[in-house]
């Protein structure tokens, strides 16, 4: 065993076996990073199962994640990574004594094995165990031209399979090569190729002329780094699987055969002639490196070649028996340098080692080495290297006297050279990519390995310098006059801070300087360089982007959006009336994104979804007489796949189509006995069926539209029978047919066929013309559900996003919290809430702490509109976006690898798992991964019913506030604003009125802060009922002492209402004309004053009695404004003489948008407010009564149905982890309290009942039970308990109330020594006299 690092010697890493207690008791790193590991030579290469571990037990040391790594050699790494090819991370201890056993779910083989922490508690401290067996390895090592054959030509030896079996395992460090070939003379064959750093696999169990069966799968990437990979190809008739490295491919073969026909050689390892594959196979050049334990169906080929098995064939220098890493190669001749070996009969056996090729990774722009050699007159450096990443320094080095040599990576991707000397002219050139199967000609970032030799000779007096750049085998090569020496150090990767380039981030291998290959690197000239292993990772297999997009990486992250249909782009777009765009109408699903033009209809907030086809123009028809003979075939801007989910969500659909005609006839029919040929003209929608009828008339009738109304054209003058205006046969230009389409189910039009145009020489034709297809509406945007509680929840199935996945949907709201949604795991999470009311936040976990991205916007969430969320993860990043806001990214982490989202309980939506925290208001939309969740069917269907309903139906959409109050939604309830009202209450149907004597006064004062108010139009209400015919109702009033401006509203000696005012032009009044009714009757009554047209019109209406006017002619220079009200008189003013106020009830009084008598009992009251006597007006509702709405119905939420498995939360799972990195683990012995405190609470709300069922798959929504709630159970328990109580103080009572006293017996003692009382007593000493002994007596 060995470690990087360790506190000390008792700390080391050979007492880190599990169960260890001597030294410290465990490994202890000495330095706290997670470049620290622990490692264990097995001794021969094993296949590893498992590993277990501890913590330093006693101490609460403990490691809580870790990597495993392994290798064959101690020098090339690899890491263990899961299924999609990213590193795993295993989960290890929570305290520091208990064992935590992984079991690997894809064993590996490997002779060293090494934990590297992650996470810890205190200190990295673990004990550890590798679990596993010896490996038996059949292995080879191909050199490029070497192979192995087996003869499968004979009779007996020929392969006829449906089922087929293949494995093995290979490493190589070159990027091409062919691992396997077979064929046969019928045309079938097999391939396994590398292909650009990729495993092709090739398949054909037979092609016809008209169907091609070659099926090519391709797994894995960046397969050239001399590691081992394991390689599975399976087959069961067409179905085939392809497995790299836990990488799986399923598909099905093409053509329709299932037999694999074999009957020429199989070949490992390459093939002589590639003539014989042909193009079928892309490399063209043999395998080199190492296969082991290659089987092909039952037979271990390597095994039976080495054991000289009939009809295999060794071609070349192979080696068998222990797999040989690869060789380094001498790059100044071009040699390889073989292992020593000897040939034993017909193959070699090894007896020399090689050490391997060992890379090297620069994780970040700051790493490089440096290196030193010699000072010498030739400059010499060589190298392999890969990245994704552009702008990168390769190498850099200082020549004497000033000169330099340096070459980089450009942003664009290229290779850039310069060469500068003391006394020559700098030499600069720019190297492209050459490989013309290079994804982005020119670029070297493609994650490929790129040779670099760089050899410079100085010249001299006789002779000229030369300068070799070559790159992948391609010199640029140049002669000049040059004059240098080196200098000591060499720069690899960066480092030189002078020149100020970027470092370069990827990997690189066979580092030469000189003419020294570099093998070891001391610690002293490594700047955070990773020796031994190539960690960059090709994000972009499988393809993360979506449709085929093309996928672009650096050596952290790679880069890949449409609207989901012309629905959104309205909303976007509230003032365009069209729009051409590309949609993606399930967004991250399988269907394609294709072009379309909208049309906005935003009065009736309707859109239309427009596809056009290369045919839009009007096309003519000549020459074509046989029934259908003419075939256009429609070719759309999508596909038939597309069309069928635009169309299925449409509300209506309709295509336009018209046929012109001279003397050609369209529908009728035309004779033929033939049924698929219905008439001379018809169309083919996408049910691929004949479609006799025409537009503006039904499937099936066989007519145009103008058969439906019997107006067809005649050539004759009877009533025309024609199915078509063209089956008249006229000679006229002006015949035409033509109307929508609007069976949805059979459109769009997809072919067009004609006949009866005659040839070309005669006046016959016709004409056709299609419009585009034209979609309404959008169900998607239909599928609307309200939650209108915070506990209702919609629940779907698990959302499935272990690599990849995304959410979307659309909200509308007025409340500022809620939960969307949340889907939870063992360990992981995802959540996604609005906050706040104008911050959306995105947190998972994957079991590296909570992660949360948030959204803040600049406008309210909460506003009642629709707003758009969506949200993604995958394996570049966390993506947030809100509408069409900038999106928010949480890039991956480049230095740990890939955690799989890990999900298994249902998806629920509008609140938290346990019913918590819910959003409240509408929801619609919804897709996952690209499918529609259908919320509204589940709620209509009964599936769903508390708390939900189906549509979008605000609380405030009946209009409920009264009296033109104004309602706020809340979707759960409504509460009605009734400040710009006279009324209050729930509904703001509460009058507000004062009882008044005819001593009582109110007073309201204008705020001066306000400003000066001058009206000459005003609006006054009063409401009133009184059995007196005098009193003051209302007076608004200036404080002008000199010239007093008044507005009075008083009762008539007549009973009636008079309006006196005084605004400057006169003083005037006007009284109501009400015949025959007495107002001061004790009923309620409302008076409305206005003064209208500038002041110059004064209207009374009392109820709804006839309005009462006056008018005045006044000039425009006359005043008639009110100038600077201060104070609003209620019952009397200052100057009312005694016992002449109003008696009775005054309400509903207005004076504009301002309402005193609401003010007056306002709590607290205002200091504005004045009111005489003090302290005895009182509100009153004058005689009215609230009018409020019925109650709604009470809702009770079924109770869950109990999961069997369910088990309390394990210690740090997601409802335990307390903190973003932290998880806090209650062993027991933490225990809540609330530190002397009380809890505060609010007056319990109605009390709404639960109901409760058995346990069945879907509960009913009747017969339930309701259940008791917890304070009744309470008071329940309460009354036993005193029961009980009272009970035992009975029971006491009696006790000791019961009559006591002392008596004496008598009894025999020692009772219990015989047999019955008799005998007892009269055996016995009782004090009884005269007790004796029974006797006999014999007479």
């Amino acid at each position: 065993m060995w470690a990087t690092s360790w506190t000390n010697n008792a700390r080391s890493a050979k007492y880190g076996r599990l169960h260890a207690w001597k030294g410290g008791g465990a490994w202890t790193a000495g330095t706290p990073n997670s470049l620290q590991h622990i490692g264990v030579d097995l001794g021969s290469r094993h296949v590893v199962s498992g590993v277990a571990t501890q913590g330093r037990r006693g101490s609460d040391e403990y490691v809580t994640e870790y990597y495993l790594e392994f290798s064959s050699d101690n020098k090339t790494w690899n890491i263990y990574t899961n299924q999609y090819g990213t590193p795993f991370m295993f989960e290890a201890n929570s305290n520091d004594d208990s064992v935590v056993h992984n079991y690997l779910e894809y064993p590996v083989v490997a002779r060293y094995v090494r934990i590297n922490p992650q996470r810890w508690h205190q200190f990295i401290s673990m004990r550890i165990e590798i679990y596993g067996c010896r490996f038996d390895g059949e292995g080879a090592t191909f050199d490029g031209s070497s192979r192995i054959t087996y003869d499968i030509s004979g009779r007996s030896q020929y392969v006829q399979t449906r089922i087929d079996y293949i494995r093995l395992r290979f490493r190589t460090s070159k990027p091409d090569g062919l691992l396997m070939f077979a064929d046969g003379n019928q045309g079938d064959f097999l391939a396994l190729e590398m292909v650009r750093g990729r495993l092709y696999f090739h398949i054909d169990l037979g092609s016809t002329p008209t169907s091609n069966g070659e099926t090519t799968l391709k797994a894995g990437s960046l397969l050239d780094d001399s590691q081992w990979h394991d390689v599975e190809f399976r087959r069961y008739g067409r179905e085939v699987n392809f497995t790299v490295d836990r990488l799986s491919i399923t598909n099905l073969t093409n053509g329709d055969f299932y037999q694999l026909d074999l009957d020429r050689y199989i070949h490992l390892g390459g093939i002589n002639n590639f003539l014989i594959p042909g193009d079928r196979i892309y490399s063209r050049i043999n395998f080199t490196g190492c296969m082991e334990n290659v089987w092909f169906n039952y037979m271990n080929i390597i095994k039976d070649a080495r054991l000289e098995q009939q009809r295999f064939q060794l071609h070349g220098a192979i080696m068998l028996g222990f797999c040989q890493a690869p060789y380094p190669q001498n790059r100044e001749n071009g040699l390889k340098f073989f292992p020593c070996v000897e040939k034993i009969g017909n193959f070699f056996l090894e007896k020399i080692q090689v050490d391997p090729i060992v890379p090297y990774t620069f994780p970040t722009v700051e790493s490089h080495l440096k290196l030193q050699s010699p000072i010498a007159s030739r400059f010499r450096i060589a190298l392999d290297f890969r990245t994704y990443n552009p702008d990168g320094l390769l190498f850099v080095h200082d020549l004497n006297q000033g000169g330099k040599v340096m070459m980089r990576i450009d942003n664009d991707g290229y290779l850039l050279y310069s060469l500068k000397t003391v006394s020559e002219p700098e030499v600069t050139n720019v190297i492209f990519n050459r490989d013309p199967m290079a994804d982005r000609i020119g670029n070297f970032n493609d994650g490929l390995w790129h040779v670099v030799i760089v050899d410079i000779e100085s010249g001299s007096a006789d002779r000229v310098g030369k300068v070799n750049f070559t790159v992948d085998g391609r010199p640029d090569f140049s002669e000049r006059q040059l004059s240098f020496t080196t200098t000591t150090n060499y720069y690899v990767g960066g480092g030189d801070q002078e020149i100020g380039e970027t470092g370069f981030i990827g990997c690189m291998r066979n580092i030469e300087i000189g003419a020294e290959r570099i093998d070891e690197i001391p610690e002293e000239a490594n700047f955070g360089v990773v020796n031994g292993t190539c960690t960059i990772q090709d994000r972009c297999d499988p393809n993360p982007c979506e449709h085929g997009g093309i996928c672009s990486q650096k050596y952290n992250e790679f880069y890949s959006r449409y609207m989901i249909s012309c629905e959104e782009a309205r909303m976007l777009n509230p003032t365009l009336p069209s729009k051409e765009l590309i949609i993606d109408i399930d967004d991250s699903g399988p269907l394609e994104p294709f072009q379309v033009k909208c049309e906005f209809l935003h009065d009736t907030e309707q859109v239309v979804t427009e596809v056009r086809h290369q045919s839009m123009d009007p096309v003519k028809v000549d020459g074509y007489q046989e029934p259908g003979s003419y075939v256009r075939p429609i070719i759309y801007d999508t596909n038939l796949e597309e069309f069928e989910e635009l169309i299925d969500r449409a509300s209506s659909c309709e295509q336009y189509i018209k046929y012109r005609c001279y003397q050609s006839k369209l529908l009728s029919h035309p004779g033929s006995a033939d049924p698929n040929i219905p008439s001379w003209g018809w169309w083919v929608g996408r049910t691929n069926l004949n479609m006799r009828y025409w537009g503006g008339s039904s499937p099936g009738s066989g007519k145009c539209a103008c058969a439906l109304k019997n107006k067809c054209l005649t050539s004759g003058t009877d009533v025309s029978m024609n199915p078509c205006n063209c089956d008249a046969g006229l000679g006229q230009e002006d015949v035409f047919d033509d109307g929508y389409l609007r069976h949805k189910e059979h459109l769009p039009v997809m072919e067009l066929r004609f006949g009866d145009t005659g040839s070309i020489s005669d006046t016959r034709w016709g004409e056709h013309t299609l419009g585009p297809l034209r979609c309404y509406g959008d169900n998607l945007f239909d599928n609307t559900v309200t939650f209108r509680k915070m506990d209702a929840t919609i629940e779907f199935p698990t959302f499935d996003a272990a690599t990849s996945g995304d959410i979307r949907f659309q909200f509308k709201t007025t409340v500022p919290d809620g939960i969307f949604l949340m889907n939870t795991g063992a360990y992981d999470f995802i959540e996604v809430k609005l906050f706040f009311g104008h911050t959306i936040y995105f947190r998972f976990d994957v079991g590296n702490g909570i992660q949360t991205l948030e959204k803040v916007t600049a406008y309210p969430l909460n506003d009642d509109q629709w707003h758009t969320i969506h949200i993604e993860r995958n394996r570049k990043q966390a993506m947030l976006k809100v509408d069409q806001q900038a999106a928010v990214t949480l890039i991956e982490p480049s230095d740990q690898g890939f955690r799989a989202l890990n999900l298994n309980s249902a998806l629920v939506i509008g609140a938290s798992i346990d019913y918590k925290d819910g959003f409240v208001g509408c929801m619609r939309g919804l897709l996952v991964n690209g499918k529609v969740m259908d919320m509204r069917g589940r709620v209509e269907r009964g599936e769903v019913t508390y708390g939900v309903s189906a549509g979008c139906h605000p609380k405030c959409a009946s209009n409920p506030c009264f009296n033109d109050g104004i309602c706020l939604e809340w979707y759960s309830h409504y509460t009605c604003d009734c400040a710009y009202t006279p009324y209050r209450g729930w509904d703001c149907w509460r009058e507000i009125g004062a009882n008044m004597q005819p001593d009582y006064m109110v007073r309201f004062e204008f705020d001066e802060a306000s400003g000066d108010i001058a009206t000459d139009e005003e609006t006054i209400i009063i409401g009133f009922s009184t059995q007196e015919k005098k009193g003051l109702l209302m007076l608004i009033r200036n404080d002008d002492k000199e010239k007093p401006e008044y507005i009075s509203v008083e009762m008539n000696n007549n009973g009636g209402v008079k309006v006196a005012l005084d605004v400057g032009f006169e003083r005037d009044e006007l009284n109501t004309k009400i015949e025959n009714v007495d107002l001061a009757n004790g009923q309620q009554h409302v008076a409305v004053i206005r003064r209208l047209n500038k002041g110059r019109t004064l209207r009374i209406a009392v109820d709804d009695y006839p309005v009462t006017e006056k008018k005045w002619s006044l000039p425009d220079s006359a005043d008639t404004r009110l100038d600077k009200p201060k104070y609003i008189y209620f019952g009397k003013n200052e100057t009312t003489m005694p016992g002449e106020g109003f008696k009775g009830c005054l309400f509903r009084a207005q004076f504009d948008n301002i309402y005193p008598l609401k003010r007056v009992f306002q709590d607290p009251r205002p200091s504005y407010i004045y009111t005489e006597p003090e302290g005895k007006i009182r509100e009153d509702m004058c005689g009215f009564e609230e009018i409020t709405h019925p109650p709604g119905e009470v809702e009770y939420r079924p109770t869950p149905p109990i999961n069997p498995n369910a088990t309390v939360p394990s210690p740090g799972s997601w409802e335990t982890r307390m903190g973003s990195s932290q998880k806090i683990l209650l062993a027991g012995k933490i225990r809540e309290n609330m530190c002397g405190m009380e809890e505060i609470t609010h007056p319990p709300e109605p009390q709404e009942v639960r109901y409760v069922y058995e346990t069945k798959k879907t509960p009913p929504p009747y017969e339930v039970v309701p259940r008791i709630s917890y304070t009744v159970l309470v008071i329940v328990v309460l009354i036993i308990a005193f029961l009980l109580l009272l009970g035992l103080l009975v029971l006491v009572g009696r006790h000791f109330t019961v009559n006591k006293g002392d008596y004496k017996t008598c009894e025999a003692k020692d009772s219990q020594y015989y047999d019955n009382p008799d005998f007892a007593i009269a055996s016995a000493s009782t004090g009884q006299p005269e007790v004796q002994k029974k006797k006999e007596w014999f007479i």
